[in-house]
């Protein structure tokens, strides 16, 4: 192939090694030397697919004494990796800066150099793959398509729960933050009900679409991480089998966008790290502020994703390079808007996600974070997960102190302890102080499932013994039980529980119940009216199904409805005060209204059974102040409260 190459180019001839560029020389014609460009181009074309094979199997270390020995002026170390064709060595054959070595004299030539090769931890177990999307295999596709598919059709079938309709109620007042949450979430649900309509469908879809994607996301990051086709397949079958991740395709929260951007983040932050183009770190910064749109958890990410930079020796350099911190500037931009809006609304979300009042001031309780982990990571998975990240921890950062590929451990290992881990120890820690949920620390999850997914992919079938085949098996068998009843069980419960049993109960009776409210407050009310509750979940559902036509807004003003309905603009009207008995407190309504009447009693019905009850109190002549807390808050999702006895006025 060489000796086509100079027949083909007489004007230049190919060195041999240890020279450091290439003599244009006249052809015997005396005619001009060829175009340099030209026949780089050439020789790159025909070059190329052999020198990409030999760095990919050249050690990182065999390649610094090559450069070191060229340097110095002495004989190159022979790589036995290193491929000939007819004689001639194929590095030598071509432009120093081609063979991805810094070089100098060629360039006086005007050959444009090819960007190199990305180096490679030849000691890792995860080798470095080429940033380019990877195409989903066929069954998995079509696997996730039918997931996806049976997923909306439960998600037609279950009407919205509170907090869903709490987001569509966002969608309405689309603003750039909200007191709970920043906004992505109310951009999805948006998106949905205008393209689908308002209906509990179009409000399920955006979590459903969301999972859809964040499942292929995580297959390219495991597949760039592990290198395994059959990591990257598990990976995405974990995923969908743990409980958490299965409800957060069901159910729209914040939880869905901050998974897809969380797992993009990942992605590009890895092909950033190796690759080394500004386009991809920039990428990187983008997804960073959409995950930091989507919820403040994702402030985790740029930490992970600088301690692994400065865990890992051939990554280091990154901290000193303007990279990394041009997407840093990306994501501030885009999470800007955030800051700005509660710049003008005195800090409002901000301190209510460090202070709050749905749980950080309440105390922490460990024990019940732990029992619901088993809940909502899975009875089998939780500690699966919990040792795939102690096995990642063990393999990345054991020797990460080290300055050479050697000591180095393997970047995927440690890239998925260190994505994983701090968010994981930091919520368990948050529960020793404060009311932690139990979905707060599903993010750092997902570098687990990689973890899992690569462990089990490592060993071949009969490396396993009889007794941990079956233990396998078994704990495979009942993880898929598990998934396969949750998703059905929306359907299973209408036809096999009584209502009262029934998990999905809270969701249901509001279609009936919010036009019968409205009814009574058009009926009853003496002159201008609004409808009001110490809660948003009773509020929020209200108005979805009433279509927000109603006038409304909690009379407690320490949520987003204090920003759509100042409760100043309602003085001296009446409002009918809707009092749900899941309540853990009640409110001084005494001080707040002129006088107090007993209204009727709503009942939410589910099958023709009455699932609970809601108590209409009229407020008459609103006096336009937040009424105040009688009992102070704390989060207990089992324990209901009686309803404080209302004198008739």
């Amino acid at each position: 192939m060489h000796d086509q190459v100079v027949r083909r180019r007489p004007a230049f001839e190919p060195v041999e090694i240890g020279q450091d560029q290439i003599d244009p020389r006249p052809g015997q014609d005396g005619a001009a030397p060829q175009d340099p460009e030209s026949f780089h181009r050439d020789v790159h074309r025909i070059h190329r697919p052999s020198l990409a094979r030999q760095q990919q199997r050249m050690p990182a270390q065999s390649r610094g004494d090559i450069e070191r020995a060229r340097g110095a002026g002495g004989p190159e170390p022979r790589d036995p990796g290193r491929e000939e064709r007819g004689g001639i060595d194929v590095v030598a054959a071509v432009p120093r800066r081609i063979a991805g070595v810094p070089s100098d004299p060629v360039s006086a030539h005007g050959c444009r150099p090819l960007r190199p090769l990305p180096s490679i931890d030849a000691r890792g177990e995860f080798p470095y793959h080429r940033p380019e999307m990877p195409r989903v295999p066929r069954p998995l596709l079509a696997g996730l398509v039918c997931l996806t598919a049976i997923r909306l059709g439960i998600a037609a079938t279950l009407p919205i729960g509170d907090d869903e309709a709490y987001y569509w109620e966002w969608s309405r007042h689309l603003a750039a933050g909200y007191v709970d949450h920043p906004p992505a979430v109310a951009y999805f649900v948006w998106a949905a009900v205008h393209t689908l309509g308002r209906t509990p469908l179009a409000v399920h879809a955006a979590a459903v679409l969301l999972s859809f994607g964040t499942s292929l996301g995580l297959y390219a990051l495991a597949r760039e991480i592990t290198g395994r086709e059959a990591a990257a397949r598990w990976s995405v079958v974990l995923l969908n089998l743990i409980p958490v991740f299965d409800a957060a395709a069901l159910v729209t929260a914040p939880d869905a966008p901050l998974f897809f951007f969380w797992v993009l983040t990942l992605l590009a932050a890895w092909r950033a790290a190796y690759g080394g183009a500004l386009r991809a770190w920039l990428a990187s910064g983008v997804w960073l502020g959409l995950a930091l749109l989507s919820k403040y958890m994702a402030a985790a990410l740029p930490v992970s994703i600088g301690l692994w930079l400065a865990l890992s020796p051939a990554r280091r350099r990154w901290l000193v390079r303007p990279e990394p911190y041009a997407a840093g500037a990306v994501a501030l931009a885009l999470f800007a808007p955030v800051v700005w809006w509660n710049a003008r609304h005195h800090w409002i979300s901000f301190v209510f996600t460090a202070l709050g009042t749905s749980g950080w001031t309440t105390g922490g309780d460990a024990r019940y974070f732990l029992s619901t982990q088993f809940v909502y990571l899975g009875p089998v998975l939780f500690p699966a997960l919990v040792g795939a990240l102690a096995v990642a921890a063990r393999r990345g950062l054991g020797h990460a102190a080290g300055t050479t590929p050697a000591d180095a451990g393997s970047e995927g290992w440690r890239f998925l302890a260190v994505t994983g881990w701090p968010v994981v120890l930091g919520t368990a820690a948050a529960s020793l102080l404060v009311q932690a949920k139990p979905h707060w620390s599903a993010p750092g999850y997902l570098a687990a499932v990689i973890a899992l997914a690569a462990i089990a992919a490592e060993r071949p079938r009969q490396a396993w013994s009889r007794a941990g085949a079956w233990a396998a098996g078994l704990a495979a068998g009942i993880t898929a039980a598990l998934a396969i009843v949750f998703h059905a069980l929306p359907w299973l419960a209408s036809w096999l529980l009584p209502p009262q049993l029934d998990p999905a109960m809270n969701y249901y009776g509001w279609s009936e119940a919010g036009p019968a409210i409205a009814a009574v407050a058009e009926r009853e009310a003496r002159g201008s009216f609004f409808v009001t509750s110490d809660w948003y979940q009773v509020m929020a559902p209200f108005d979805f199904s009433t279509g927000g036509r109603v006038p409304s807004t909690t009379i407690t003003g320490d949520d987003q409805y204090r920003f759509w309905a100042r409760l100043d603009t309602l003085r001296g009207r009446d409002g009918l005060f809707i009092r749900d008995n899941r309540q853990t407190y009640d409110i001084d309504l005494e001080q707040v209204c002129e006088s107090l009447d007993v209204g009727p009693s709503v009942p939410l019905m589910r099958r023709g059974v009455v699932i609970r009850t809601l108590d209409l109190i009229w407020c008459r002549r609103f006096s336009g102040h937040p009424a105040p807390r009688l009992a102070p808050y704390r989060w207990r999702p089992d324990v209901g409260g009686p309803a404080r006895r209302l004198r008739p006025a």
